[in-house]
């Protein structure tokens, strides 16, 4: 999918409720697939699926510290992306190569959004939700 319109778009990705403090999910976006995880402060991030080592899926990783870690060699990434260790060379200080590709984040009307491109505008406006009379449904 490379639509311009669509890539730089806000998309909801999945509930809030559904990513608590710690935990790693797999989603797919516009055929792409897609991790989000949550830190300790209940920040939200949306990564490419893929450790730039090995390619290894980062959703099946865990969440150690605020750092997203590689199920494969246990390469472990800060929230801004970078490696910032490799357990089989403590002593080695990783490359800035050694990336994660990170996407657009955040959280707003009880969803996850993402965005793949670069979002000429903040998520759209939904000024129902926070009308308690009104009954929310995801």
């Amino acid at each position: 999918m490379e639509d311009p319109v669509l890539l730089n778009d806000w998309h909801p990705v999945a509930a809030s409720s559904a990513l608590a403090a710690g935990a790693v999910l797999g989603v797919q976006l516009l055929d792409r697939e897609v991790v989000i995880w949550r830190d300790s402060k209940h920040g939200v991030h949306a990564w490419e699926d893929r450790c730039p080592h090995r390619g290894t899926r980062f959703s099946i990783g865990r969440v150690e510290k605020d750092h997203l870690v590689c199920a494969y060699h246990g390469w472990r990434f800060a929230p801004d992306g970078q490696c910032d260790h490799f357990p089989a060379l403590p002593d080695i200080r990783p490359p800035a190569s050694a990336c994660a590709r990170q996407f657009r984040c955040t959280e707003r009307y009880g969803m996850i959004w993402a965005s793949l491109g670069e979002p000429g505008c903040d998520v759209p406006g939904f000024a129902e939700y926070a009308d308690d009379k009104l009954r929310k449904v995801l």
